[in-house]
Order: structure tokens, then C-alpha cells, then sequence
């Protein structure tokens, strides 16, 4: 089937208009002179020829008003349709991976101009994915490759003869292994939080006690660094998905006591908000930089570019976090300090018929 572009579609429905008038008012007056001529009779023949000289002027000027719609025409249709053209093509640009393309947003017409609003937002968030599917590529490679790298260099080590097999190598060599079994299990974690098929076992218990759980798990490396912890935590009875809480608790206590200063401070507070309920994780810690922030939930994204086993794991217990949350219908957000971060979480009432 043969399309007509948008702007012939515009100029011809403009066109249509305009004739479709300009005939029917020539009509009217051709009807007009019939009747007049009928009514005057033989005995008023020059009236005739007076009104059939106005008819001719009458025709004339549907000529030029013809002449005139058929500019106006092609003038409104390239006014209407330019945008809406230049707006399809960035959309095809934007489809074949040229996510740098931009609309212009300052267009005459609102809905274009929300429609452009859109597809760079659309360009910028496709651009982001990008940029960040490519760090992932070299996220997962690199810790793929450290712990294989340590364990090949022991082996082939020992295999030559250079090395002894002792009890101390042959541990370094199983430590790395547990840290991709570690990575794996992870992996695998996230996944199944992120499975259209994942279910949560959900049943009333208190938010406080489950927070106060992870504190005690956390008792002794806190202590150790002469962590100060302070939980001011209300006792709210949710349905959720206990194992599931405390892991993404978990996640974010680990965090907190890990890049919290020696002799820091940890806040936590768990509070009641409308029908549903807000915890937050505070710390004092090295905190992220800004353009960081909106990333950390990102699988395998890490603040720390060198990756450094020292400073921080993998880079999937924030995502796993987020998963966990998304799934309970809350939200979880980072927000800079001055000195340190701190995590909000938000969580819905949901009834018990959803458990």
C-alpha cells in the first residue's frame, strides 16, 4: 500500500479545506444569480449581464483563492510536519545506536515538543545502559580473572617443581576458589531475586527485631574497630519476607561497617511513615562521590575502579539489595553526606492476604 508523507497528507487536507469552501460559496451565489434572473424576467436583461459580470469576478477571485490555499497550504504543512519529520528521524537514529542524537525540545507545538522531551530522555537512558553494559563486560572479566589468574600461577608453580605442594599453597589456592564460588552463589542470588517466577514468603514480624538481629551479627567487627552503633529503631509488625529483609539488611550493615573510620559512627533508624515504614543506614565512612550515586545499585558496579579485593567484594550486594526491596514493592535510594552516606529504604504496608 502506497503511504503519502505527513506533510503531503497536511497540504492536501489543508487544500481540501479551503476548495471545498471556496466551491460551496460559488454555488450559493450561482444559485442566488439563477433565482434573480428568473424572478426580472426578459424585461431586466442588463441586470443579467450585471450579475453575470460579478460572477465572473466572483470566479476569478476563487482562482487567486485557490492560488493563495495551495501556498498556505504547502506553508502550514512544512510548519506542522518539519517537527514531527525531524523527530522521526532522530527516533531512527536513536534505534540504530546513536544515542549522543537530541531532539529539539523548543517546538511550537506541545505534543511535539513532550514527544521530543521524551525521546531524549529515552537516548539518554539507552546511552547509560550502554556505557554501563560495557563495564559490566569488564567488571565480570576482571573478577573472573584474578582469583583464575593466582590459581593457574600456584599450580603451574608447583607442577614445575618450583613450589613445594604445602598445606599453606594449596590453602591460597582453595581461598580463591571460594571467592568465585562466593561470586557464583551471588550471581545466582540476583538472578533468581530478578526471575519473573520469584515468590516471597511473607509473614508478620517486627522490623526492630530482625534490625537488631543483624546489629548482633555484626557485634564483634564493630567492636573491633571501636565502631560507636546507634539504633533507634520503633517496633513495627510488616508482612515480609524475613530471610529476605535480613540479607539486604545485611548487605547494607556490612557496607556501613566496612567504610565507617575507625572509631566511627553508625545510625540506624527505623520509623514509621504513613501505612508502611522507613529504615535508614547512616554512616561516617569514606562516603560516594556523585556520580556515583545514582550507579552503586548497578550489578557488579563499583566505586573503587582498581577493584581492589581490599576495599570492597564484588560489587553485587547493593543490587541484591535493591532486588530484594523492589520485590517487598518498596524503594531504596543513596544520598551524599558531607562525611559518609546514607540509605533510605521504604517499605509498603501490605495486607495479609498477600502474604
Amino acid at each position: 500500500m502506497t503511504r503519502l508523507k505527513l506533510n503531503n497528507q497536511v497540504f492536501i487536507a489543508i487544500v481540501s479545506i479551503i476548495a471545498f469552501s471556496l466551491i460551496s460559496a460559488l454555488f450559493f451565489v450561482d444559485t442566488i444569480i439563477k433565482e434573480r434572473c428568473m424572478h426580472v424576467g426578459h424585461m431586466r436583461m442588463h441586470y443579467f449581464l450585471y450579475l453575470q459580470e460579478i460572477r465572473n469576478y466572483e470566479i476569478a477571485a476563487v482562482l487567486i483563492a485557490l492560488s493563495l490555499s495551495v501556498i498556505v497550504g504547502i506553508f502550514f504543512s512544512r510548519r506542522i510536519s518539519n517537527p514531527i519529520v525531524k523527530t522521526a528521524k532522530a527516533a531512527r537514529m536513536i534505534a540504530q545506536g546513536h544515542y549522543d542524537t537530541r531532539c529539539d525540545e523548543n517546538a511550537s507545538t506541545a505534543e511535539i515538543a513532550q514527544l521530543s522531551k521524551s525521546l531524549n530522555h529515552l537516548s539518554a537512558s539507552l546511552k547509560k545502559q550502554e556505557l554501563l553494559r560495557k563495564r559490566l563486560g569488564d567488571d565480570i572479566s576482571h573478577e573472573l580473572r584474578a582469583p583464575l589468574t593466582a590459581v593457574a600461577s600456584h599450580i603451574e608453580m608447583m607442577m614445575e617443581g618450583i613450589w613445594q605442594p604445602t598445606t599453606e599453597r594449596l590453602k591460597s589456592c582453595y581461598d580463591e576458589i571460594m571467592k568465585l564460588s562466593v561470586l557464583v552463589k551471588d550471581i545466582e542470588k540476583l538472578t533468581k531475586l530478578e526471575s519473573d517466577g520469584f515468590s516471597l514468603s511473607k509473614t508478620q514480624n517486627d522490623l526492630s527485631e530482625i534490625i537488631k538481629t543483624v546489629y548482633l551479627n555484626f557485634q564483634a567487627q564493630i567492636k573491633k574497630k571501636n565502631i560507636d552503633c546507634l539504633i533507634d529503631a520503633d517496633s513495627i509488625i510488616m508482612n515480609v519476607d524475613k530471610d529476605r529483609i535480613n540479607q539486604a539488611l545485611t548487605n547494607l550493615f556490612s557496607n556501613a561497617a566496612k567504610y565507617a573510620q575507625e572509631g566511627g559512627k553508625i545510625f540506624i533508624s527505623l520509623k514509621k511513615e504513613g501505612d508502611g515504614a522507613v529504615i535508614i543506614f547512616e554512616d561516617d565512612g569514606i562516603g560516594i562521590d556523585e556520580e556515583d550515586i545514582e550507579l552503586i545499585f548497578e550489578r557488579f558496579y563499583r566505586t573503587d575502579k582498581s577493584r581492589n579485593r581490599q576495599t570492597g567484594g564484588a560489587g553485587i550486594g547493593l543490587a541484591i539489595t535493591k532486588s530484594i526491596i523492589n520485590a517487598h514493592g518498596g524503594a531504596i535510594k543513596a544520598q551524599r553526606l558531607s562525611k559518609g552516606v546514607r540509605f533510605v529504604i521504604s517499605l509498603p504496608k501490605t495486607d495479609c492476604e498477600d502474604c
